[in-house]
């Protein structure tokens, strides 16, 4: 069974063709500021768990290397800084210090079983050894929650698979977006990843027969240039 992954159900979701073009035929479009900005605080973050552990909260911002960092990701990183000592400080008040280190950074995983693969951003305690909250970084300027809810189904079905009855199965999300200033915990419902399995079978499906029509919409296709680009580079023939 071929393993889908979060990225590839995101695009098939947003335009089918887009899948086609990007996960069939291999096309990439270039990377762009945005993207590497992207890489570069995900990085950031996840280092900083490999540091702080002992450090004072207070001294933490001397932890990080913020010298090859724009103004707008060194603010991304005190928003950071600033959210992580408050769940730090409120895990001490509850005798639960230890709990603030994540379980696992930039997770890979793959089931058999379901066919999926993903990286999980981090996964922190929620109820040792019960429960656990899936935490997924984005630094875009805006936030569709239904994306992200989808996004984070997706790995609560993979993680549970495979890690669930070791490390405690998947009931809470958390979103960061430094960019936004946002930490945004969600509950994990059970509707949600049923509505996730649906879509991974509708991909199944559309892979079985080859069928990933063009699915034009003005503001979609303008945010998006798959097409555009495929045709500047004379590849309309595929």
């Amino acid at each position: 069974m071929k393993k889908i992954s979060k990225s590839e159900l995101t695009s098939y979701l947003f335009c089918p063709n887009k899948y086609f073009l990007t996960y069939v035929k291999k096309i990439r479009q270039p990377t762009t500021e945005a993207m590497l900005s992207g890489t570069r605080m995900h990085n950031v973050f996840e280092k900083f768990f490999d540091v702080c552990y002992g450090v004072e909260p207070n001294n933490w911002d001397k932890l990080i290397k913020t010298d090859e960092l724009n103004d707008i990701e060194k603010r991304q990183v005190g928003f950071f800084l600033q959210q992580e000592k408050f769940r730090f400080e409120e895990l001490c008040k509850a005798g639960r210090e230890r709990d603030y280190y994540p379980i696992m950074r930039e997770k890979h995983l793959e089931s058999d079983t379901l066919g999926l693969k993903g990286y999980i951003d981090r996964v922190d305690v929620f109820v040792k050894g019960k429960e656990v909250t899936l935490v997924e970084y984005k630094t875009g300027g805006k936030i569709d929650l239904t994306g992200i809810r989808r996004e984070l189904s997706f790995y609560k079905l993979l993680w549970d698979d495979q890690r669930g009855a070791d490390d405690g199965v998947a009931t809470q999300f958390l979103l960061i977006n430094p960019k936004l200033e946002t930490y945004h915990y969600m509950k994990a419902y059970g509707r949600s990843v049923k509505a996730v399995e649906k879509q991974i079978e509708k991909l199944r499906c559309a892979l079985d027969n080859d069928d990933f029509p063009r699915k034009p919409h003005e503001r979609k296709c303008a945010a998006c240039g798959m097409c555009r680009y495929v045709e500047e580079l004379d590849l309309s023939n595929i």
